[in-house]
């Protein structure tokens, strides 16, 4: 009996020994472990809104209606009178070839043609008098109207080995000298008449292209006039995209058109879409990160900071215009970024 009370009161004190234990140990366990503390951060509502966001893009000069002036013929340039940039008048000689060949095949010609025409005439004469036959008229008819051809041609070489300004217009570029060999149809010169409008052309991504429509308002300025701002409306849409560079070639008329504009030109275009689009603006303090198109922003859920992704459309007077997993009036933190993480604990000051 006395030795099972003693092994029941061993038992009992070795409970109490290791129930004490345990409650030390977690104790300090608890101990070790320190509260939380919020950050303390400053917080922004997304804002949501109607609005149309000029698109900013460059593009180049060019004439409406361009053309190539070039001799029909070919031979060596006797002459050149007007240089590139220069205007010109209708009817105004621009440009002539050595017509010595040209005038030495026209007289040719000529001379063929009044031979065949005084042997036409003889032919008919000595057929009605029954001293030619049929045949030999046949023949002079022939060779008569092959030599009225010849003259004709010759004539016509003749005519178009002169260049003339067909309109009031400008001399975009010249592109042969005096004394060069040239070909028939080869351009000696890119003219532009005066009464064409003149456009600029500039390519868009294809997010830019689907926001604009025919006839949308551009503000347009060149480096060539640094103090004046010239208005345009777009009148030409491409419906694919240039193999070379992706883009979407759209062109714009220019309503003011300065008296010394020049192809060529570098044109900064700001169109400005009649459609307007609902966007989710927030500030720039509130991107925790930014890579080209892509951005981080910590939205407060819970009291705590959550992660979200959003696509940075593009940066509207010290504004950022996002698309992705934000509404109107969603509370994201705009100061205290560099101390919170995902599921950080905070309190808006």
């Amino acid at each position: 009996m006395k030795s099972s009370k003693i092994l029941l009161l061993i038992g009992v004190l070795i409970a109490i020994a290791v129930l004490s234990s345990c409650t030390k140990t977690e104790q300090q366990t608890d101990n070790q472990q320190p509260l939380v503390k919020p950050v303390y951060v400053k917080a922004v509502r997304v804002e949501e809104k109607l609005m149309s966001v000029p698109l900013h893009s460059v593009g180049k000069v060019f004439s409406q209606k361009e053309s190539s002036l070039s001799f029909k013929t070919g031979g060596i340039i006797r002459s050149i009178n007007v240089n590139s940039g220069q205007r010109v008048q209708k009817n105004q000689v621009l440009a002539k070839l050595d017509l010595s060949e040209i005038e030495s095949a026209f007289n040719k010609a000529n001379v063929a043609y009044d031979k065949a025409e005084r042997d036409l005439k003889r032919a008919q004469n000595l057929y009605e008098e029954k001293v030619v036959t049929l045949e030999t008229l046949q023949n002079a008819e022939t060779a008569f109207a092959v030599t009225s051809s010849d003259l004709n041609i010759a004539k016509f070489n003749l005519t178009h080995s002169v260049i003339i300004a067909p309109s009031d217009g400008l001399i975009l570029n010249k592109m042969r000298e005096e004394g060069e060999l040239t070909n028939g149809g080869v351009p000696v010169f890119e003219f532009a008449g005066t009464n064409q409008n003149w456009i600029i052309k500039s390519g868009l991504v294809d997010k830019e292209v689907v926001k604009i429509v025919l006839s949308d308002s551009v503000k347009i300025t060149f480096d060539a006039y640094p103090n004046a701002i010239f208005n345009g409306a777009i009148t030409k849409i491409a419906n694919a995209p240039n193999p070379m560079n992706g883009t979407y070639e759209v062109e714009i008329s220019l309503y003011e058109i300065p008296d010394t504009i020049k192809k060529g030109f570098i044109a900064k275009v700001k169109i400005t879409p009649s459609q307007k689009q609902i966007y989710k603006l927030i500030s720039i303090e509130s991107l925790a990160e930014a890579d080209q198109n892509d951005g981080i922003v910590y939205k407060i859920e819970n009291n705590k900071a959550r992660k979200v992704k959003v696509k940075i459309e593009t940066i509207f007077n010290d504004q950022v215009l996002v698309v992705g997993a934000l509404s109107a009036n969603d509370l994201i933190i705009s100061e205290g970024l560099s101390e919170i993480n995902e599921n950080s604990p905070v309190e808006i000051l």
